[in-house]
């Protein structure tokens, strides 16, 4: 068997095998529900975090979960038909950039390191940038 005929008959492989698993609904998003959802996602691996406000992203794919010390915060964010969690505190945050509705965190994670939070209120977008900052300087006059 030549290279070419080799080649073209893996690249036909490989691509029925992406399609069969589109079809069969592996690309698919599975939004988060509503901010009750989010928290329950978040102490399912944070079981003692407590939540002071829940913030939902405008495309449901991002939840911040704040707490009543101001030094830590709760993130959810949906990957495919699956969501991980994070808690972020000083040391996980690099930068925070905000452009009037949208709030861009850099983080200090390899496998998350970066999201984009959306929201429909430039009044809610500007109390999750106040918590952030909050947060992102709490260990600064510790």
């Amino acid at each position: 068997m030549t290279l070419p005929i080799l080649l073209l008959i893996v690249v036909i492989g490989v691509s029925v095998v992406v399609g069969a698993v589109h079809l069969a609904g592996g690309s698919r998003i599975v939004p988060i529900p509503s901010e009750a959802d989010a928290l329950e996602r978040l102490q399912l691996d944070y079981p003692d975090y407590s939540a002071s406000s829940v913030y939902l992203s405008d495309d449901h794919r991002n939840a911040l979960i704040f707490d009543n010390k101001e030094k830590t915060a709760g993130l959810v964010v949906v990957m495919g038909d699956r969501s991980l969690t994070r808690m972020l505190d000083q040391t996980m945050i690099k930068s925070i950039e905000r452009r009037k509705n949208e709030i861009k965190l850099k983080l200090a994670d390899l496998t998350l390191p970066a999201i984009r939070f959306i929201c429909g209120d430039e009044t809610v977008a500007d109390s999750i940038a106040q918590n952030l900052d909050r947060i992102d300087k709490a260990g600064v006059n510790n």
